[in-house]
């Protein structure tokens, strides 16, 4: 099922830069979650493109990985909605609306960014002959959804490693 985008939805889903997910982060076909925007003011004439659809929307409903990892339960569990849950969250538009109170609260808390909802999304993942053919699955065979989620927790994408090993080869 396509997410039923308003004309109200956000610039950069309507720009076509990619889709939203449960996270409440965009999601690209190329970096997944792993990007920041900015805004650019211009003066330069552009053509608007369209939204653009890739199966975020839909696995993203099947998919809970986000909320289960996130450790101030920020992030919601079921399907979206478009009622706001704090004064952070738009009213109107059809998504997971996010606890950004919360999430930020836990960052304070921390001293530090958690990212817990980039780090095991399964979207975040480098490009690659494996990595395109799941994304290319996403996009054209939802039935496989299940099996894609399965995979990539037989790979163990997702678990936090141990810090030993992080500066090791």
């Amino acid at each position: 099922m396509a997410p039923p985008w308003s004309a109200s939805a956000d610039w950069i889903i309507d720009a076509g830069l990619g889709e939203l997910a449960r996270n409440g982060l965009l999601i690209t076909p190329t970096f997944g979650p792993g990007v920041r925007l900015t805004k650019v003011f211009k003066d330069l004439p552009l053509i608007a493109d369209k939204p653009v659809e890739f199966g975020v929307w839909d696995f993203c409903m099947r998919c809970e990985k986000g909320a289960q990892k996130c450790s101030s339960q920020s992030i919601m569990y079921g399907k979206p909605t478009a009622k706001p849950i704090n004064i952070s969250n738009r009213e109107g538009l059809l998504r997971w609306p996010v606890n950004a109170e919360t999430c930020l609260a836990f960052w304070a808390a921390n001293g530090t960014d958690c990212s817990n909802c980039i780090s095991t999304c399964p979207f975040n993942k480098p490009a690659g002959r494996l990595h395109d053919a799941v994304r290319w699955g996403i996009k054209n065979f939802l039935f496989l959804n299940p099996l894609f989620l399965w995979g990539d927790d037989l790979f163990g994408y997702g678990r936090r490693g141990k810090a030993d090993n992080f500066w090791t080869d």
